[in-house]
């Protein structure tokens, strides 16, 4: 399964703005309401991935994950944060970059596979600056596809 066959324009928030962690994944699962069957269950899911620790991976980007029954399929969301958000990175950084994953409990090699996915994409600085810069969803989408191919 490809990151870019799954990401859909209506999962792209390039506006995305939250204080902390904690309103960030509240507002993250608010505006994907729609395409979960109980947006509490799935907070509760991400909250109990993140006490294990932060999914910050650094370089401004988080990838915050679960899998629950409150999803049939997998899901893949990007928010970008143009001032950054405090998501308790251990290189101190803010984040800027946040692809949302969500899986059903019983997909796992999927779900392993998307997240693998995601992370050699944001490794290279030339796809986070690519990200940072596209001008609407369409473009993330287009570039995710261009680059999932080699990854």
């Amino acid at each position: 399964m490809k990151i870019g066959n799954i990401l859909e324009t209506d999962l792209i928030f390039l506006d995305f703005e939250s204080r902390n962690k904690e309103v960030a994944l509240e507002d993250m699962v608010g505006r994907i309401n729609k395409k979960v069957r109980d947006t509490k269950e799935v907070l509760e899911a991400i909250n109990r991935r993140e006490k294990l620790g932060t999914t910050a991976v650094g370089d401004g980007v988080a990838l915050p994950h679960c899998r629950t029954s409150a999803i049939k399929k997998i899901l893949a969301a990007f928010f970008r944060s143009t001032a950054g958000i405090d998501f308790e990175a251990e290189d101190g950084e803010p984040v800027h970059l946040i692809f949302l994953i969500l899986a059903p409990d019983e997909e796992w090699e999927s779900y392993l596979e998307v997240l693998a996915q995601i992370a050699r994409l944001c490794k290279e600085e030339k796809n986070r600056n690519a990200l940072l810069k596209a001008n609407n969803p369409g473009e993330v989408i287009k570039f995710i596809k261009g680059v999932s191919e080699g990854i």
